[in-house]
């Protein structure tokens, strides 16, 4: 079976993460969200109260999915903590037979003192692997 991994959340999958959900799964073909989708996922707006999140952010991307979605397929939600809780609580309740994904990394991070006694932190986020939410 060729599976797709559909793309929800707001930058590019490293390369090593492309092997991975191919490896792992099976993913023949990565689906990016509409722009319109995209854009709305990568700015969310603060003062939505849980009503306006819905309507807004998560039901646009569950219709999207539940139109383009085969059995088996993969969804990989990362981003806003409430956004993505909702949009996995529906993709869940609505049984469609699909796994959700987010993606795990390890951070190396180094604290770099400036001339002006700033301390800069620098992290460097390395891929380990996709955990299913359910």
């Amino acid at each position: 079976m060729e599976r797709k991994m559909f793309l929800v959340f707001s930058h590019q999958l490293t390369d090593e993460q492309k092997k991975d959900a191919e490896k792992e799964f099976g993913v023949k073909e990565f689906v990016e969200l509409p722009n319109e989708l995209k854009q709305i996922w990568s700015q969310i707006d603060p003062d939505y109260d849980i009503c306006a999140l819905r309507e807004e952010v998560t039901v646009p991307i569950f219709n999207f999915i539940e139109r383009n979605a085969e059995e088996e397929d993969i969804v990989l939600v990362q981003g806003d903590v409430g956004a993505c809780y909702e949009l996995v609580r529906y993709l869940e309740d609505e049984d469609l037979d699909i796994a959700v994904v987010y993606a795990t990394t390890e951070r190396d991070s180094k604290e770099i003192a400036q001339p002006d006694g700033t301390v800069k932190k620098v992290s460097v986020f390395k891929h380990v692997r996709f955990r299913r939410y359910f």
